[in-house]
Parts: C-alpha cells; structure tokens; sequence
C-alpha cells in the first residue's frame, strides 16, 4: 500500500510541474484544438468530396496529394525546421493553414481541392518536424517522457471526441461551417503558440529572417542532407527507433480497414457492423488514454529499445488473439489493449528520438522519419487490399501479428548479441 500511495504521490508530482509549465500548457491546448478542428475538417472533406464526385478515387487522390509532400520534403523540411526558431514557424505554419482551411469553403471543384490538399501536404511537411521538434525546448528533459505520453493521451481522446462532435457539426451546420471553424481554431492556435515563451539563450544562433533561413537550407541543401543522413547513420538508438516505426507501419496501416471486414465476417455481421466497428475504435481511444497515464506513471524505468521492441511483440501477441476472437466482448478488451500498445509505443518513440537527438538534427530527424511514415502508410494499405483477393481478414492478421513478433525477435536478439560483444 505504502509503495502504491508513493508510486501515486510521485505521478502527482512529476505532472504538476507539467501542468503549471505554462510554455507547455499553451502547447498542449493548441494540440487539443488543432486535433478537433483536423477532425473536423476529414469529415467535411470527405463529405464534399462525396458529394461532388460521389467517388471514393477522388477521395482516396485527395489523400495521396497531401501525402506526396511529405516524401518529397521531408529532409529539407527537417533541415528548414532546424536552421528557424521553432515558435516562429508555427505560428507562420497555422496561419497558412488557416488560410486553405478558408479556402475550402469556396474550392466546389476537384481541381481546386487537389491543389489545397497539396498546399497542406506541404506544410504539413514542416509542421510535424516542428511540432515535435519543440517539446524539448517546452521542458526539462527530466519530463519529455510525461510530456509526450499526455500529449498521446489527448490525441486518444481527441479521437473519442473529435470524430463525434465533427459528425455532429457538418450534419447540422455543413460542411462550409465546419472549414470556417477549422480555420478559426488555427488562428487561435497561432495565437497560443505567440505567447510562448522560448530561452533565447538556447536560440541565439537562430536566424531572425526565415527567408534568409530558407534560402540558406536551399542552397546548401545537398550537404544539409548529407549531414541529417550521416546522424541519423551515426546513431544506433536513432537508427533503431525509425527502422521500428517504418516496419511497423508497414505492418499495421493495412489493419485498419481489414477491422470492418473481420467485423462483418466474424463479430455481427452486417447489421452490426457499424455500431461494432465504432465502438472497437473507440476502445481503442479509450486503450491509449490509459497507455498514456501507463507510460506516464512506469515509463522512466523502461525508456529504451528493448521496451520498445517487448511492446511491439505484445502488439502482434494481441493481434493474433484478436484475430481468433469470435465473442465481441473478448475482442473489444483486446482491441482496447491493441490501443494501450499503440500510444506506449508511439510516446516511446518520441522520448528516445527527443532525448537522443540534438537540436540542430531534431528536425532532420523527424523529417525523415515523417518522408516515410506517409508513403509506406498508402503502401501498407495497398498490400492489405491486395491481400483481401487471396486471404480472409483473419489470415492477413495473423500473418500481421507473425510479422510483428519477428520483427521484435530479431532486434532483440541483435541487440543482446550486441551487448555481449
């Protein structure tokens, strides 16, 4: 008991200084409001999309021209990201992107939508390496473990609840409504970020001028290229944290869809499907709430690779439960532990790049890491699709669940050698 109440007293602790980190509070409410108002706007789009086209390629091109910036940039996005203050280009990011929030309002072709979502895969390519790139200038690096699994946290919830009021929005007030309250919450998300409050001590050979930044990164880009690679090279902890995440998007983005089929194949039928399908989601929002408070509470003794690797073999362990799983409230507590894994997972993967990586390559880091995630994200989807023409649902995720535990495996076997010698 005594050892409960110190584990609960120290939790306390460690995240009220978080929460009176004003700097990272004013981080964290525009993270909640940007992840409505994304929300918001996925609904919206998809409806007008929908709506015009009445087409599911439209909308699927929709996605690939904002996903393709992402490739193509990312490096230099990174390397643009490490040469600016961090606050300055988001704020300059999240009024841009009000702007094509704006502007879908008026955009009633698919021409005009193709070129917004392209426009937005570009800034994107430099807010995700900025984003995070920020939080270890936010707090001591003591606490970007706790930093980072609140942050997971609310993006659970964030999924609970945006997906839910953005439904309810854009049924009642439109679509229209809903991209001029997109762009009104990138305004007020600029506005938070203003107020932040950075050591400039910590930024002092940062450029003032973001054109004289940028068209520095331009014309040395061939060797700041050179040089994000040739970290990223030089560190095994690095090296090892992205090669986990490419492999496992490549695993785990085609289950998503598969769900609905496995639903209807094994868990109610077509009657069912969306209520059921809703619900496993939403458990899984609710799983990454408590992966988060999980991580937040445990994380500091088990911050490392190996953790990594023994989250990602529970993850194919569950999946292939799951997969043999025909009663729905055994799955449901399997789907919801599936989302405990993910946001452990995804905060420790932010801690050990953050912890591990110095200012100047933070952002080269993350944008290469961001320059893949997207395009083996749409790969990914692209095999299990083709999987569906010679195996059932249940087939592709044991299968996924295998991959997963061997990736594991392999790297903690590697790993231990490696220790050894």
């Amino acid at each position: 008991m005594e050892r409960s109440d110190d584990m609960i007293n120290d939790f306390g602790k460690r995240n009220k200084i978080l929460l009176s980190n004003s700097n990272f509070m004013l981080y964290i409410i525009g993270y909640v409001i940007s992840g409505i108002g994304t929300r918001l706007t996925t609904i919206a789009i998809s409806s007008k999309i929908l709506y015009l086209t009445n087409s599911g390629l439209s909308l699927s091109a929709t996605l690939m021209f904002e996903g393709i910036p992402s490739f193509l940039l990312g490096l230099f996005a990174g390397n643009v990201v490490d040469k600016m203050r961090k606050k300055n280009i988001l704020m300059i990011l999240y009024i841009l992107f009000a702007f094509t929030s704006f502007g879908l309002i008026f955009a009633n072709d698919m021409s005009l939508i193709y070129i917004i979502s392209l426009i937005n895969g570009i800034l994107t390519s430099f807010e995700y390496p900025a984003r995070s790139s920020i939080v270890p200038l936010l707090v001591d690096k003591d606490h970007l473990l706790e930093a980072n699994s609140i942050r997971s946290s609310l993006s659970s919830i964030n999924m609970i609840v945006g997906y839910s009021i953005g439904g309810i929005i854009v049924s009642i007030f439109g679509n229209d409504i809903s991209f001029l309250i997109d762009s009104l919450t990138f305004i007020i998300i600029a506005i938070l970020i203003a107020f932040i409050r950075l050591d400039e001590k910590a930024q002092e050979d940062k450029s003032e001028n973001i054109f004289d930044d940028v068209s520095k990164t331009i014309s040395n880009m061939a060797n700041e290229v050179k040089q994000g690679i040739g970290f990223i090279k030089g560190s095994m902890v690095i090296r090892q944290v992205i090669n986990l995440n490419l492999l496992s998007t490549l695993i785990i983005s085609m289950q998503t869809p598969l769900v609905y089929i496995f639903v209807n194949n094994y868990l109610g039928g077509e009657k069912l499907l969306a209520a059921r399908s809703g619900m496993l989601f939403s458990l899984a929002g609710v799983g990454g709430v408590i992966g988060g408070i999980l991580i937040n509470s445990i994380g500091k003794k088990f911050n490392n690779i190996s953790i990594m690797t023994t989250v990602l073999l529970f993850d194919g362990i569950t999946l292939i439960a799951f997969s043999n799983s025909k009663i729905f409230l055994l799955s449901s507590i399997l789907f919801t532990f599936l989302g405990i894994i993910f946001v452990v997972f995804e905060t420790l993967t932010d801690t050990i790049i953050q912890e591990n990586t110095n200012d100047d390559n933070r952002g080269k880091v993350y944008g290469f890491l961001g320059s893949l995630v997207d395009p083996l994200s749409i790969i990914s989807l692209g095999i299990g699709g083709a999987l569906t023409n010679v195996f059932s649902a249940k087939v592709i995720f044991i299968l996924c669940g295998i991959a997963e535990i061997t990736v594991a495996l392999i790297y903690k076997t590697y790993n231990r050698v490696k220790s050894i010698n």
